[in-house]
């Protein structure tokens, strides 16, 4: 009688954590810095009087709470990141989105030792820090002479498991055996970070324009304001005498309308986004036209 022979384990996927670095508690130190310094800057604007300075002040809290964040979210990508290796091929997790490299794509994974460490428009950047660079995606927390890189045919992605070898073993056996299921090389995002927006450039330009025009008419109007006279003739006889005034800080109404207009604008149009992107594109363009004219405004009555 033949005896039967055992069946071969198939391998499941297995995950790497990444090698330790530094950079995750220094992204969270920063994050701490910059959103405490915005809290700091947000306290002393109310005690201030409304001039130039103070904008620029407020102005300042607001990019230090913008940097606050963006290390914040810098900080949970690294505490997130993990490596998958599959008969599938290779997974990059690190929270916000998903990097898949199919099996068949792979031509190899060795040393990165040979790998130029990032450094875009010639600036270095720490190991930690993500990004693209010369057809090298850097997914690493640890110097090249100790992280892999993954080949494709159109590229390099570095990477810094916690075990080398053993990964690349991993690798090994599951190459082998075949794919069970069909990648599509790419990125997938997550949550906020999968919104359309980010990857449609009209629409940024818009949104952002708007909000620059903002700025720029709240900033004008406070920079301008000390030096307007205390009354401001706003409406004239047939004989140009004036006769309606009003005081100076009565026409400060006009950049917080103009401010409450584009965040308006700026609501409806994200919740309109997915379903009528024209509706969100006129209510951007909108709130553009509406600083425009705002500004207009002011200088045709304080001159």
């Amino acid at each position: 009688m033949a005896r039967l022979e055992p069946r071969r384990a198939v391998p499941h996927g297995k995950t790497f954590a990444p090698l330790p670095s530094a950079g995750k508690w220094v992204t969270v130190a920063l994050a701490i810095l910059f959103l405490g310094l915005a809290g700091w800057l947000g306290r002393l604007l109310p005690a201030l009087p409304v001039a130039g300075r103070t904008f620029w002040l407020g102005a300042t809290a607001l990019l230090c709470a913008a940097l606050g964040l963006h290390f914040l979210y810098r900080a949970l990508t690294l505490f997130r990141l993990r490596y998958t290796i599959t008969r599938n091929g290779v997974t990059i997790d690190w929270g916000a989105g998903v990097r898949r490299i199919p099996m068949g794509h792979i031509t190899g994974i060795a040393s990165a030792a040979g790998v130029p460490p990032h450094r875009p428009f010639g600036i270095p950047l720490p190991c930690w820090w993500p990004g693209r660079w010369r057809g090298v995606v850097y997914h690493a927390t640890a110097p090249m002479h100790t992280s892999l890189a993954v080949e494709t045919v159109t590229e390099k992605v570095v990477i810094s498991p916690a075990g080398a070898e053993e990964f690349i073993r991993a690798w090994q056996v599951r190459a082998s055996l075949g794919p069970t299921r069909r990648w599509l090389p790419g990125v997938e995002r997550r949550s906020v970070f999968a919104h359309p927006l980010l990857t449609d450039a009209v629409g940024r330009r818009l949104l952002g324009g708007a909000a620059l025009l903002s700025l720029i008419l709240v900033g004008a109007t406070m920079t301008a304001y000390p030096a307007w006279p205390p009354v401001i003739p706003i409406h004239f006889g047939a004989l140009g005498q004036a006769l309606t005034i009003a005081d100076k800080q009565h026409l400060l109404w006009i950049p917080a309308g103009g401010a409450l207009i584009f965040l308006f604008n700026a609501a409806l149009g994200l919740l309109w986004y997915r379903r009528n992107r024209l509706a969100a594109y006129l209510l951007w363009f909108t709130a553009m036209l509406v600083q425009v004219g705002l500004w207009v405004g002011v200088r045709m009555v304080v001159g």
